[in-house]
């Protein structure tokens, strides 16, 4: 959940404005493509997902033909699905700064066997790390956005990618809602929604001067909604009827 102030916020006074540098563009829009990615994993891929890593034998391929060659991994992937009735749904990010250029990729489980994994992927064999299971908690989603972007900002930096990630088209959008909320100000310190516990507090200014609060909850496991657990004289009440006395 983010509050911010918007341009029709009327008299909110701006705190002191100062001109942004590039490397403050940078960071928030590393921000934004990580919650973006983020919601896309969460909205579309559960647990018992698979993780692949696609990695090059000698001689590495250059940029372009790595390119080619994921697309390959993909079609084939896809048809495959498609023997089994089933849809492909896929995203990917290529990393090649620093290192030996390599593909991350999660995709829907549909009970395909390593083996035929390995079979869309000719370019070199699998070893114990190319093909995981995806945890499907929303810290492990977290995890994976940050680790899937963690190379990529450098390359938009250097304008050498303009795309950080890729997704087959059938991926259903993340549901963002967005309320109007009439108030000059709010809490520093909220409290979790019912159920839930806050795992990042944020507090800062924009680039143009608004302040703003993002708080991002997880769901308590085992909480059950709207389920209070009585107190005082009702829950021995309840505890006395349940022994039979």
């Amino acid at each position: 959940m983010k509050k911010y102030h918007t341009y029709q916020a009327g008299r909110k006074e701006r705190m002191p404005k100062v001109n942004p540098t590039d490397e403050a563009h940078r960071k928030a829009n590393d921000r934004a493509a990580r919650v973006k990615l983020y919601r896309y994993i969460v909205t579309n891929f559960k647990r018992d997902d698979i993780r692949i890593d696609l990695t090059y034998a000698d001689p590495e391929p250059t940029p372009e033909e790595a390119e080619k060659r994921r697309a390959a991994f993909v079609r084939r992937l896809k048809y495959r699905y498609q023997k089994l009735g089933k849809e492909l749904k896929a995203i990917w990010v290529t990393e090649k700064e620093g290192h030996r250029i390599h593909h991350h990729l999660i995709v829907n489980n549909v009970g395909l066997s390593r083996d035929k994994l390995q079979e869309c992927w000719p370019w070199a064999t699998f070893n114990y790390r190319s093909v995981r299971f995806y945890d499907g908690s929303p810290e492990d989603a977290l995890r994976l956005s940050d680790y899937l972007l963690k190379e990529t900002s450098e390359s938009v930096k250097e304008g050498k990618i303009k795309r950080r990630w890729g997704m087959t088209r059938n991926l259903e959008k993340p549901h963002v809602t967005k309320k109007k909320i009439y108030a000059r100000s709010w809490k520093e310190m909220p409290k979790p929604k019912e159920g839930f516990q806050i795992v990042k507090l944020e507090n800062g200014v924009t680039l143009e001067g608004f302040p703003y609060q993002f708080v991002r909850q997880f769901a308590i496991e085992n909480f059950t909604i709207g389920k209070k657990k009585p107190k005082g004289k009702k829950a021995r009440r309840k505890k006395v009827r349940r022994n039979g006395r």
